[in-house]
């Protein structure tokens, strides 16, 4: 650049010129708390600026003021800055003219905000999600004609969070550039009398450096063709885009490409049901808890630490699923693999967890191998003897009582290999009896197995007590309404004692009322009810379900005494007001716990009916009345916004709605998709239909996933995906299926997470996430066995890439509502299938259907093997199946 300005030096007052500073860092004045030359502080109320190693730290009362400013007077810049937490930076014009980019104060996701004042109330948008205490840069590009509000992780690379043409009000150059925490709309922070808003109490600290301000780019002064036509029509996104160009099913290789994998992945490590677990992250260093590592190695005289951040590791694990993670990096000529898992004394619960650690070494051409290698954590290094295994390679191997790097002690290859061969033992006997599908598709094949193994480190043993937890090292507790969840997965991948034990740890926590809650609100006590009935409607065990009735019917009889005390008319007649899920603590009136309640009470009282049990036919006569009165007030809430019927999830408030600016997207669609998943909705109830509708139209799906600001949350879609199968619409639940393989997790170890930021690969470091496996497992068992009333689906949404010839589906002895499955659908060369199904011995499945999803689409023309067979289209139905089926089917021309 020339002197078209690289103003990295501020502009200021002519008359302070010669004071202007280079770009902050910050330097103490000599009050201790000044910003610098040129900079003068704005704080208000208990607040405070201090400055240490190169940033300004903001703490104060969350209706305080608190930044630094200094006069600017020059047009068409670009201002920068780094921040962390709640910060933002400001362009200012006059006190009620001015706009920022920054973190929003009350978002716990870090969410991005922008706002612009002109000249009226200031108009904020909030935009993606971010990890809160990372560093983000931000920054503001002032052109002739337009406003770029952008973010970057590493400063390079720039994502455009916002774009408006330039208003009126904003023309002429900034008076001031001001850094500091963000505001709320109703604050008046460039006043003559700065003042903040009224907010709720609390405090918020923030830190910001970096702040740089340089002239915009010629080529970045004018608004291009392309964001003019941007902001008229916004582009649609890339994945569904490049799905719809085919006529054929989407795939993973399709969509992956369009956007970039995680940054921070993070796997997970030990014993099933430990109260410890070692997790592996990004860098490959040893973890307790996301972001806080225990250990990790260092290489040669400087001490460098194996991973970094321009150097991602590559991961595996052991077969692909089983939880043995082997890193392999290469820097300096030399490739280095790390090997992590962990055991206890008989792979017990209640014995010490020992992480078993080896990092192997070998020179490359041209590469030398280092002199030292130590076992590094916060208290030090240990220095380590490495083990010669050939001229141009070594090897280290020990193992650590997990968290305390200072037990660490040497092992030799063959205790480590030996340890290692029986940890893998132990972990394909855990994994094998839920091993439910064979499928055509090495990556779905691995990702249920670990997703199965993933949760089970999750599952800790407390007092006795196996508790879910939806994390280690984070959401280290019990989330009620995901443990219930898990229990059903659990069962339909046959596993009937672990789901037993879960249910009795859930009914030790039920209170002598009857309520059982934990973290979430009312959907735990819905979910546990259904999970309750589910379990005997899948294994039918009398005596299991006689011993918990007396639980169960105490928490129906809950329900019952709610519903009495619910309003007795209006729009929220019968519902009851709790609260509505773990993000939200005020009490409401949500339909996402209601149903859950519903549901469940129906569920309960029909299982307590097969046991002849006296409450039965009470419990049944309210469900219906419960229904009666929950469909009634959702006819009731529907509200119309910008022209589109609307159904929203809190029908006296419409919170939810108004949160997300009428979309279908943020918690919104989170939520209601929740809704969807209880199926008190028919697929296509109009009611139902006004969820997906809007999730559809009004920005509630990105990638085929629940869009979460801006990002998404992959696991919250099950709901929606399992309407849009019943609905027989499959493209969008293999979009969807393949969106959360690809964008969900990792994509070579498939640890799941919560939230990610899909333009940037920027997930939050909540992984594995255990109610993300547990959807997970329930969407991949309803694509290959679905129960509809008395009808059992079999391969329904299967891809039809898996049925190409040569290739075979299999479904082994699944467990269902209408007894075991068992199905092998096989393509052979010629085009032929055979399909072999040993169906349920029970008296209440009337149809098998089995779908052949072959590509091309071609119809079955003819089945042979049974009687009482029909077929049409790709579909084969079979009426009152007792006995096994062995069918040949010939299939016919594909339609043009």
């Amino acid at each position: 650049m020339n002197t078209a300005l690289a103003i990295v030096v501020l502009m200021i007052a002519a008359a302070d010129a010669g004071s202007a500073s280079n770009a902050l860092p910050f330097e103490a004045g000599a009050a201790g708390n000044e910003a610098g030359p040129g900079w003068r502080t704005q704080v208000t109320g208990d607040a405070s600026l201090t400055v240490k190693d190169g940033w300004l730290s903001v703490d104060g009362a969350a209706d305080a003021v608190a930044h630094v400013e200094r006069p600017l007077g020059q047009d068409n810049i670009t201002a920068s800055a780094r921040i962390t937490n709640f910060a933002s930076l400001y362009l200012v014009w006059a006190p009620g003219r001015w706009c920022s980019v920054g973190k929003d104060a009350a978002a716990m996701t870090g969410r991005f905000k922008t706002m612009v004042a002109a000249g009226g109330k200031p108009e904020q948008q909030m935009h993606s999600a971010s990890i809160p205490w990372n560093a983000y840069y931000v920054r503001i590009v002032l052109g002739s004609d337009v406003i770029r509000f952008q973010f970057s992780i590493d400063g390079k690379e720039w994502f455009t969070q916002r774009l408006m043409a330039r208003p009126d009000a904003l023309s002429g150059p900034p008076t001031l550039l001001a850094a500091g925490k963000s505001y709320a709309v109703d604050a008046s922070p460039f006043a003559a009398k700065p003042a903040g808003a009224a907010v709720t109490p609390g405090r918020q600290t923030c830190s910001i450096a970096s702040v740089s301000v340089e002239q915009t780019p010629a080529e970045m002064l004018a608004m291009t063709g392309r964001e003019r036509q941007e902001l008229q029509n916004p582009s649609r996104d890339p994945v569904v885009v490049a799905a719809a160009r085919t006529h054929g099913d989407p795939t993973y290789e399709q969509i992956v490409k369009h956007y970039p994998p995680f940054r921070y992945p993070r796997e997970l490590t030990g014993v099933p049901e430990h109260p410890a677990a070692i997790g592996v992250d990004w860098l490959g260093r040893l973890d307790s808890s996301p972001g806080a590592p225990v250990a990790w190695f260092t290489l040669g005289d400087a001490n460098e630490p194996l991973g970094s951040e321009d150097r991602p590791l590559k991961r595996r694990l052991l077969d692909g699923y089983i939880p043995v993670v082997t890193l392999a990096t290469e820097r300096d000529s030399v490739r280095y693999e790390l090997t992590v898992f962990g055991a206890s004394e008989g792979f017990g619960p209640d014995t010490p967890l020992w992480g078993h650690v080896s990092l192997k070494a070998t020179a490359l051409r041209g590469g030398k191998l280092p002199a030292a290698v130590a076992f590094t954590g916060a208290a030090g290094s240990r220095p380590l003897e490495p083990v010669r295994t050939g001229k141009q390679s070594w090897c280290v191997y020990l193992r650590y009582r997990h968290p305390d790097p200072a037990t660490a002690e040497p092992l030799t290859a063959q205790v480590f290999r030996e340890k290692l061969e029986e940890t893998a033992r132990m972990w394909r006997k855990r994994i094998q009896p839920a091993a439910r599908f064979d499928v055509p598709d090495r990556r779905v094949s691995e990702a249920y197995r670990a997703w199965l193994a993933y949760a089970m480190l999750n599952s800790k043993t407390v007092n006795g007590y196996v508790e879910l937890h939806d994390g280690s090292g984070f959401y280290d507790m019990v989330y009620g309404y995901s443990m219930s969840l898990y229990a059903i997965a659990t069962d339909l991948y046959g596993l009937p004692e672990l789901s037993e034990r879960l249910l009795d740890t859930q009914i030790h926590f039920q209170s002598p009322e009857g309520l059982y809650t934990q973290e979430a609100g009312l959907p735990d006590h819905g979910a546990l009810l259904l999970s309750l009935a589910h379990h005997y409607q899948v294994t039918g065990d009398r005596d299991w379900l006689k011993r918990v009735a007396p639980a169960m019917v105490k928490a129906c009889d809950w329900v019952v005494r709610q519903r009495e005390a619910a309003p007795k008319d209006g729009v929220t007649r019968g519902l009851i007001k709790f609260r509505p899920y773990c993000d939200y603590p005020g009490a409401v009136f949500s339909y996402f716990g209601n149903t859950y309640c519903c549901v469940g009470l129906e569920a309960c009282a029909a299982v307590l009916a097969d046991i002849e049990s006296p409450e039965a036919g009470r419990l049944a006569a309210e469900s219906k009345r419960y229904r009666r009165d929950i469909l009634a007030s959702m006819n009731a809430a529907v509200v119309e916004h910008g022209g589109k019927r609307m159904l929203p999830i809190e029908p006296d408030t419409l919170r939810l709605l108004k949160d997300s600016n009428y979309r279908g997207g943020d918690y919104y669609g989170l939520i209601a998709s929740c809704v969807l998943e209880t199926d008190l909705l028919a697929a296509r109830d109009r009611r139902a239909l006004l969820i997906t509708d809007l999730m559809e139209k009004r920005g509630g799906l990105l990638a085929g996933v629940c869009e979460f600001m801006e990002g998404i949350d992959h696991a919250y879609t099950f709901g929606y995906l399992v309407n849009k199968l019943r609905q027989d619409d499959i493209r969008p639940v293999l979009l969807g299926f393949w969106g959360f393989l690809a964008f969900g997790m990792t994509r070579d170890t498939y640890s799941p997470v919560e939230v990610s930021m899909i333009e940037t690969g920027d997930n939050n470091l909540t992984l594995p996430h255990s109610y993300s496996c547990t959807m997970q497992l329930r969407l991949l068992r309803n694509m290959l066995v679905l129960e509809e009333g008395d009808t059992l689906w079999l391969a329904r949404a299967a891809p039809e890439e898996w049925l190409r010839p040569g290739r075979s589906i299999a479904v082994n002895s699944a467990p269902t509502a209408l007894g075991t499955v068992s199905c092998r659908i096989s393509r052979l060369a010629d085009g032929i299938a055979r399909v072999s199904v040993a169906p349920p011995k029970n008296a209440d499945l009337k149809h098998i259907k089995i779908r052949l999803r072959v590509p091309g689409g071609p119809p079955i023309a003819a089945v042979t093997g049974a009687d009482s067979v029909r077929f049409s289209g790709d579909t084969i139905s079979v009426e009152t199946p007792s006995r096994p089926l062995d069918l040949t089917v010939r299939f016919g021309a594909a339609p043009r």
